[in-house]
């Protein structure tokens, strides 16, 4: 007569990972780590774009904003943050919204790059502004720019709003979240 001895190895670990699993300190940290990796690859899609500014001060802006044991907030508070991601119109806010009441859009390669306030500030090497003119709409149009030797110069174009924006994808997409929240927790678990 033969017989099999079975022992329970299965039961003793599921036991373990429910008591990790309800220990918030473990799911705190879990989450926070989670948190790290989700920012840290939206910092990466950002910085991607290059550009001068607007990329890297959205990337400078990602952050884990709030993390408890059940849950983790990674976001960016970056004002053209989400209008990057799903892409929109852009409108000017106002002057009772605390902003311009135009937005000024580049139509010169010397206003590459400037707002409109920061190409005519004073600097030491040009006190009346960076190109030490005086900064004035085009009567009867929406141009903004300088006079030199009785020519007007555009620099910007003067809008209420823009067109449509097209999206410009940068945060992590959903499946790479969920493969690092399940790499978290399998490291957590033992995995």
């Amino acid at each position: 007569m033969a017989f099999a001895t079975f022992q329970d190895t299965y039961t003793p670990k599921v036991r373990r990972w429910a008591l990790l699993i309800q220990s918030p300190g473990t799911r705190q940290g879990m989450l926070m780590r989670w948190g790290a990796t989700v920012r840290k690859k939206a910092i990466e899609n950002a910085r991607s774009h290059g550009g001068r500014h607007l990329w890297r001060d959205i990337a400078r802006s990602v952050n884990v904003k709030a993390i408890n044991s059940d849950n983790v907030e990674v976001g960016s508070d970056h004002v053209a943050a989400a209008q990057k991601q799903f892409g929109g119109v852009i409108e000017a806010k106002g002057k009772g919204a605390g902003g311009s009441d135009y937005l000024t859009i580049p139509v010169a390669e010397e206003a590459e790059g400037k707002s409109a306030s920061k190409f005519a500030l004073p600097t030491a090497a040009h006190p009346n502004g960076s190109g030490s003119h005086a900064l004035f709409v085009f009567p009867n149009s929406n141009l903004l720019g300088y006079a030199e030797d009785g020519v007007f110069h555009p620099l910007f174009c003067l809008v209420k709003r823009t067109k449509r924006q097209r999206a410009v994808p940068w945060w992590p997409d959903p499946e790479f979240i969920e493969a690092r929240g399940v790499e978290q927790a399998k490291a957590v678990l033992g995995f």
